[in-house]
């Protein structure tokens, strides 16, 4: 699971997703009642090109089969020499997927669809454009912008409400200082300002008051609250902290703001496999150095590989699970 953000704004468009894979690997040879996750930080999942290309960005969310740079570099082979509109960007994409997708194995193997968002800025159209399009699906591009202010998401969403409740908090807390800093020269806050308070108050969402850079602020905050609403409940934690920004605007194009780095394991005391026998779940921590926290509700894996249940002490062993996901994982990492 994953957490993006998207948005078209009157100045721009951006694109926004937190760094983190969650990597789910099944050994049929174990139990059919098992899962073992592990979280890797560092995953890109925004994309941008070069001039004349560059007044466009492309996000994914779910399980593409299909490698992203691969597929990118391969769009940036095929387009002409001059900067198109957004919307030949994403049907050009959705094109080039569907003619990689089905021509391998891909199709045939289980996951869940890839949706793709592309955002954009168009020659003398300063408001953002987006796109989203699913062409496994044959859901082909359609745009979700239509000349508003607007931020969908994909993935985690969850915890999009208080995480959108933290940032209209925080943003008050600073307008509250703001105004008796102005008072004290005879000033007071602008009518836009008077304005997004009001309604944070009422209880309406004020995104289309908000400049280009509150914007950008909001659709970061998103992530970065449910990554923290994830660890105080102390829920798996399949949105990270670190967040890949890509703003577009009409004078400059794309600007990159990246804080994944990396790839790289997630430090988080929740890598795991989940054995349920005899009706009990059994939740075994894997540890990848010596430096990764404990925690105390799992099982610390042994040695061997291997697991015993308590009460019918059948015994699970993990070898080949750990050979398949050192694989998975080399692929990533790498």
């Amino acid at each position: 699971m994953t957490l993006s953000v998207f948005g078209a704004h009157k100045d721009g468009a951006i694109l926004a997703a937190d760094g983190r894979l969650t990597v789910r690997v099944l050994d049929p040879t174990i139990s059919a009642r098992h899962s073992t996750y592990v979280f890797v930080d560092g995953y890109q999942k925004i994309f941008t090109l070069d001039s004349p290309h560059d007044f466009f960005g492309v996000a994914f969310y779910g399980a593409s089969p299909i490698p992203h740079l691969d597929l990118m570099q391969q769009l940036k082979s095929k387009l002409p020499d001059k900067r198109l509109k957004t919307v030949e960007y994403a049907q050009n994409l959705y094109k080039l997927y569907r003619e990689i997708y089905f021509s391998s194995k891909a199709a045939k193997a289980p996951h869940n669809p890839a949706v793709i968002y592309v955002a954009g800025i168009d020659l003398k159209e300063p408001f953002g454009k987006l796109y989203m399009f699913c062409p496994e699906e044959g859901v082909v591009p359609n745009e979700v912008s239509g000349g508003k202010t607007i931020l969908r998401s994909g993935g985690e969403t969850s915890h999009l409400n208080s995480a959108a409740t933290r940032f209209y908090k925080d943003y008050l807390d600073r307008l509250s200082t703001k105004k008796t800093s102005l008072r004290k020269i005879g000033m007071n806050l602008n009518s836009r300002e008077l304005e997004i308070a009001k309604k944070v108050l009422s209880k309406l969402d004020p995104v289309e008051l908000l400049n280009f850079a509150e914007f950008t602020d909001l659709a970061a905050a998103l992530i970065k609250n449910t990554a923290k609403e994830q660890l105080r409940l102390n829920e798996l934690p399949t949105v990270g902290n670190d967040v890949d920004l890509v703003t577009i605007t009409p004078k400059t194009g794309i600007s990159i703001n990246s804080e994944t780095g990396e790839s790289r394991f997630a430090e988080t005391d929740k890598n795991h496999i989940s054995i349920t026998c005899c009706n009990k779940e059994y939740r075994i921590q894997l540890l990848f150095s010596e430096e990764d926290p404990i925690n105390e509700d799992f099982i610390p894996l042994s040695a061997d590989a291997s697991f015993t249940c308590d009460e019918c002490k059948k015994t699970y062993n993990f070898t080949g699970l750990l050979g398949n996901l050192k694989q998975v994982l080399e692929d990533i990492l790498n």
